[in-house]
């Protein structure tokens, strides 16, 4: 599961998105333009070539289809599967930041981080070990 819902654009375009509801595809980015194709929740809308937006400040993705002729789908929260997303290597704004102070870390920072999850985990083992040598020695 991605770490956050967020995705920079540069991350969609050359991606399919995918409905998960129904979807319209309009003519050009206006909810007034004609809707020129519907395509039913779970089918892929289309390749993401660019993105504009409406007079209102809307996000229209823009798709070509097999003619080269242009499709418009409004951006709403929900629309889109994010794990289709995921799955084709978009990288979500929470992930790519994380990704992005990693490797920016120093060696010593990481050789600390590192230690940090021996000590957790050696400590978890020789806790585990504690109280199950104390089970076995008063339930005998």
């Amino acid at each position: 599961m991605p770490a956050s819902n967020i995705y920079s654009v540069t991350e969609i375009i050359g991606k399919t998105l995918f409905a998960k509801k129904d979807v319209n595809l309009h003519s050009a980015a206006s909810d007034s333009a004609p809707v020129v194709k519907s395509i039913k929740a779970g089918n892929p809308v289309g390749v993401v070539y660019s993105w504009t937006t409406d007079i209102n400040g809307n996000v229209w993705w823009e798709m070509i289809d097999g003619d080269y002729n242009d499709d418009f789908v409004k951006h709403e929260t929900g629309l889109f599967d994010i794990n289709a997303l995921t799955a084709q290597g978009a990288i979500d704004a929470g992930t790519k930041t994380q990704q992005e102070q990693d490797a920016n870390k120093s060696t010593e920072d990481k050789i600390i981080d590192a230690g940090k999850k021996v000590i957790l985990v050696s400590g978890s083992i020789y806790l585990g070990w504690q109280i199950l040598k104390y089970f076995l020695d008063h339930h005998k």
